[in-house]
């Protein structure tokens, strides 16, 4: 058996807790995962995991094992990516997951130009309004907004993602413009039910926080379906820059409150930690980079 595979599926494991879960993001089987642990413990002469029923356990042998190999393995990762860079365009499937809305309206349609340019790359787009589990599921790379504090992924900042709070021209007419944030208790708001609280909104007065706590009919995890809603004059919606920017230039929606916005939230492309990073990787972070900045999406409202 090929013991650099074998290396690899006890790492994985290790780095998972899970033979499906190790099994599932190297697109093997879990029979063949095992198989491949059970090679390496019998050739090494030692017990490298503790087996259970729900979860997998290093030895002190296998943390140890598992310190050396993890190098190992990214020096042949490096070695590879670097040769590559010389003799050949970089492939393979690359896994990328953001959230449907950004997904769907900005992402997507840069996907399409990266694979003209590098047609030997694969892509797996999992979109998602809620957070994945990059190393559990295999993903190279997901874009976020917001707060990220995990010691085991890097963050690369992307670009802003202004919060923009809009109301058609006939639903301000009929309802009045508000003209402070605490006006918008007498407004009917439309809110987006994936973060913790969509009733809290939150506001810069004089560079401090203003939480409000605002009322409304209608709640959804879909941007896309609030755009709609506050498109069709149901009320005021606080939505990112990127999907408002072309209502906004065809005054569709208008601008509330701007001078209230708070500080714009950062996109981060995040990924795990890697001494070397895979030659496809790297290309899709650097095109990710020089393809938004200027993008009209991520102006300032």
């Amino acid at each position: 058996m090929d013991q650099l595979n074998a290396m690899r599926a006890f790492v994985r494991v290790a780095e998972t807790g899970s033979f499906s879960v190790a099994a599932r993001s190297s697109g093997t089987t879990q029979a063949t995962i095992s198989k491949r642990v059970a090679w390496l413990e019998e050739r090494l002469g030692i017990k490298l995991l503790i087996r259970s029923s729900r979860e997998q356990a290093l030895t002190e042998a296998g943390q140890d094992y598992l310190l050396r190999c993890i190098p190992i393995l990214e020096a042949l990762d490096d070695a590879e990516t670097s040769a590559r860079c010389h003799s050949s365009a970089p492939r393979g499937l690359l896994r990328v997951t953001t959230s449907v809305d950004f997904g769907r309206l900005v992402l997507a349609p840069l996907l399409r130009e990266f694979m003209r340019r590098y047609p030997d790359i694969r892509v797996d787009l999992m979109l998602s309004n809620y957070y994945l589990d990059l190393i559990a599921g295999g993903v190279d790379v997901a874009i976020r907004a917001g707060h990220f504090e995990d010691s085991s992924l890097v963050a690369k900042p992307l670009g802003n993602l202004p919060l923009c709070l809009v109301a058609t021209p006939a639903y301000l007419q009929q309802y009045g413009e508000p003209q402070h944030p605490t006006e918008l208790e007498a407004h009917e708001c439309l809110l987006y039910s994936p973060v913790n609280n969509p009733r809290r909104w939150l506001f810069n007065e004089n560079g401090k926080t203003l939480s409000l706590v605002v009322k409304g009919k209608f709640q959804c995890d879909n941007g896309e379906v609030i755009l709609d809603m506050a498109l069709a004059g149901c009320g005021l919606a606080l939505l990112p820059y990127w999907m408002i920017h072309e209502a906004l230039q065809r005054t569709e929606l208008r601008l509330l409150l701007a001078q209230y916005a708070m500080p714009a939230g950062d996109l981060k492309m995040i990924y795990p930690e890697r001494k070397h990073l895979p030659l496809k990787t790297r290309c899709f972070l650097d095109f990710m980079a020089e393809h938004t900045r200027g993008h009209p999406a991520f102006n300032h409202c």
